[in-house]
């Protein structure tokens, strides 16, 4: 099939956070990233790399750029946006397994154990790994929080710098 004949998708990159990313970062407008469909017809309008994991290690996609500053180890071969001279774009998620406040400690540590044993199955580990290409930390209740704290302070610089205002 000739390239003027595959079909093709368009995929709006509108997240707001990303867009604001852009913004603050100085990067031109980003609008739309056309590609096949690489799926034989079916929707492809995922953006998040758990549908397109699958078709880039078969080949069936190109990875430009990962979000995060390190690569991702579904995808090793697919270079970051800092490595490409988007110096300090990152633009991560994570994925975590949380207790209502007031969770009793010892509560809390068999929850972290029983997750972080399931962290280590390898079954577990390429189900996750094929779901977002996150890295799998399995931080502890203390680790994890610094994490919330530490991004809870990098989106605020981020809306600080787009001058957001609370409405």
């Amino acid at each position: 099939m000739p390239p003027s004949e595959y079909p093709i998708e368009d995929v709006p990159l509108d997240d707001p956070i990303f867009r604001m990313l852009l913004e603050v970062k100085k990067i031109p407008q980003v609008t739309s990233i056309r590609f096949w469909r690489a799926t034989g017809g079916r929707t492809t309008s995922e953006r998040g790399a758990e549908s397109a994991v699958p078709h880039l290690r078969a080949g069936r996609l190109r990875g430009i750029g990962v979000t995060a500053l390190r690569r991702a180890s579904a995808l090793p071969e697919v270079p970051t946006l800092d490595e490409l001279g988007l110096t300090g774009f990152e633009l991560t998620q994570w994925q975590a397994v949380v207790a209502p406040a007031g969770t009793p400690k010892p509560v809390v540590d068999l929850l972290y154990r029983e997750v972080a044993l399931a962290l280590k199955m390898p079954d577990v580990v390429e189900r996750l790994a094929t779901q977002g290409g996150n890295q799998l930390v399995g931080n502890t209740p203390e680790e994890f929080a610094q994490v919330i704290k530490d991004d809870l302070a990098k989106y605020a610089k981020l809306i600080k710098a787009a001058k957001i205002q609370v409405q």
